[in-house]
């Protein structure tokens, strides 16, 4: 792959970076999610089909969702699937159970084609799950806090347990 989508690593080269940091602890809260068998997360409007305008159409996602397994299937804008193999050598279209789009500003790396995106702040985001959609305001507060996604009541937004896909957009 080419740069900068061909950097790649395994668990046991970072369980050794983390050893010879010395980070042997850390905190990690993650998501909100719905307690199992529980889940009566409606959105605002149905969202069959998403499609994300990140550069071009080379990387622009589009995810259909499979109401069956309750997930969204991962394509490119040209329409065909996003594969991934596992570490068994399988080969399957990456499937994601919730799908974040997260809008914030897009920053041009000075002497570079590439951008940077803000991620410490707030924007707006839309939350897909369960074949519909729910706005809802992204917030960070520093480098060190966990992102949260929250309601117009200012609560956080309960996920669906399985993968969650985010993909950043420019606010432009």
């Amino acid at each position: 792959r080419w740069a900068p989508h061909n950097v790649y690593t395994s668990f046991d080269a970072l369980d050794a970076l983390n050893a010879n940091r010395g980070y042997t602890t850390s905190e990690f809260n993650g998501f909100t999610r719905f307690k199992p068998d529980t889940n009566t997360a409606t959105g605002e409007i149905t969202a069959r089909t998403i499609r994300i305008e990140l550069s071009s159409d080379l990387y622009n996602p589009v995810y259909t969702y499979d109401e069956v397994a309750n997930s969204y299937k991962r394509s490119f804008a040209t329409g065909d699937p996003h594969m991934v193999v596992s570490e068994s050598g399988e080969t399957t279209q990456l499937t994601p159970d919730t799908v974040i789009a997260l809008e914030t500003d897009a920053v041009a790396r000075a002497g570079s084609p590439y951008s940077d995106y803000r991620t410490v702040g707030s924007g707006n985001a839309y939350i897909f799950q369960n074949g519909t959609v729910t706005s809802a305001k992204w917030q960070r507060d520093s480098v060190d806090s966990e992102l949260k996604f929250l309601n117009e009541n200012n609560e956080e937004v309960m996920l669906n347990r399985g993968q969650v896909w985010i993909s950043i957009y420019p606010s432009n």
